[in-house]
This record gives structure tokens, C-alpha cells and sequence, in this order.
């Protein structure tokens, strides 16, 4: 078991630390076989933070699958952080994908599934709950809710094929994904410049040994997962 935990942190995405948005500073550890949920109030503001971490994975010559839902992606937005790189060829090792109902998106999970073919590839899932909030306010039939449950589990068996996965959300109560996510974090806006930064969960950590120490930030204490939870 050590041995296998030992080359999953050796395959960990690659991190640019000279330009670590806020949820970066608080984990930049991101793993294969696990889902990170990071939810906010400010959706918007960590789905632009995500290009840091598609920069990432690109210079790291990783394979990387977006599937949009926040209709997020901006390769303009690349340039912060992709520093002497061609942003062009940034932009040949990205598979982008715009889900517009719920079957869609179950069926570019699937895809992203079936192309995973090693563990060096990020499937990268903005505003996940979305199509499906908004498809249950329209119309709340069961088949929504049945394309819900098909996606989560094909992250999990995306994250279980040896994907990083990470997926966004706005916080919500009711977010079907946090069961199932392996790295869970929280960012909240409480005005005045002053946040909330939760790490509420992280892998082969023990509780207090993440330090989030900026001027004006709080966080909570994580829990200790064992490597069995994963797979």
C-alpha cells in the first residue's frame, strides 16, 4: 500500500508556484484516482482560477479534457500563466467540450472515460451540477435525476481508471458530488476582503498539517483518509 501511495504523489499534477490562485495556495496537490470538488460562492472567479491549473497539467505534458458546463474557458486567459510557452501548442493538448443538457453531459463523461488510456491526463468538470440544477427547475422529471447519478459515477470511475479529476460547483447543501469526492474544498466571500477557506477533506494527510497562513483567512481542520477510500 505504501508502494502505490508512493507513485501516486509522483504522478501529482505539476504546480507553477509563482502564480498560485487562492485555492492553489491552500492545496497544490492534486492526485490520480481522486475527485477534487472545490465549490464556491464565486464560481466564476475559480473557473478563471482553473486555468492555472490547465497551464499546469499542459506544460507538464499531461492530456487534458474540459467539459464545460460554466462555459468557462478562455484561451486568452492561458497566457498568465503558461510564462515562454506557445499557447498554441497549450491549446493541441486540450480536449474542450460544452455540455447543454444533462444526457450530454453523461455521455462526455463516458467519452472522457473510454479515452483515458494512462494516469497522467486531467478531466477538468466546471459548474458540474449546473445543467442539472437548472434542468430540475425546468422540468423535474426522474430521468434528470437519473443522468445526475450516471455522471457521478462515471467520474468515479474516470478517477478509478487513474485520472485527476476536478470538478466545481457552487456550494450548495445539496451537492450530490460530495459524498463521493475524495478532496473536498470550500472558498466563501464574506466581504470586506475577508474569506472562509475550508479544506474539508485531503488524502495522506493528517488533521492540521495544512496551514493556509494569509492576513485575514480562516480555515477549518480536515480529515485523515486512508488510501483504501480512493479506489
Amino acid at each position: 500500500m505504501l508502494k502505490i501511495a508512493a507513485s501516486i504523489q509522483e504522478e501529482r499534477l505539476p504546480v507553477n508556484g509563482q502564480k498560485l490562485p487562492r485555492f492553489q495556495r491552500l492545496i497544490h496537490e492534486w492526485l490520480p484516482g481522486n475527485i477534487h470538488l472545490v465549490e464556491s460562492d464565486d464560481i466564476k472567479q475559480v473557473n478563471q482560477d482553473m486555468h492555472c491549473v490547465i497551464a499546469d497539467a499542459c506544460m507538464g505534458n499531461w492530456k487534458v479534457t474540459i467539459i464545460d458546463a460554466a462555459n468557462s474557458f478562455n484561451p486568452y486567459l492561458l497566457d498568465r500563466y503558461t510564462e515562454n510557452e506557445d499557447t498554441t501548442t497549450i491549446l493541441k493538448k486540450i480536449l474542450l467540450a460544452r455540455p447543454f443538457q444533462t444526457q450530454q453531459h453523461v455521455s462526455l463523461i463516458d467519452q472522457a472515460y473510454r479515452q483515458i488510456r494512462h494516469n497522467r491526463q486531467l478531466v477538468l468538470a466546471t459548474s458540474f451540477f449546473q445543467p442539472f440544477r437548472q434542468a430540475l427547475k425546468e422540468n423535474a422529471e426522474e430521468n434528470i435525476t437519473v443522468d445526475l447519478m450516471q455522471s457521478v459515477r462515471l467520474l468515479q470511475k474516470v478517477a478509478v481508471k487513474g485520472a485527476t479529476v476536478i470538478v466545481t460547483d457552487k456550494i450548495s447543501a445539496s451537492n450530490p458530488l460530495i459524498p463521493f469526492s475524495k478532496v473536498h474544498l470550500q472558498f466563501r466571500n464574506l466581504g470586506s476582503n475577508i474569506w472562509l477557506d475550508q479544506l474539508l477533506a485531503h488524502p495522506f494527510l493528517p488533521p492540521n498539517q495544512y496551514r493556509h497562513v494569509e492576513q485575514q483567512v480562516k480555515k477549518s481542520l480536515s480529515q485523515q483518509l486512508t488510501l483504501h477510500d480512493f479506489f
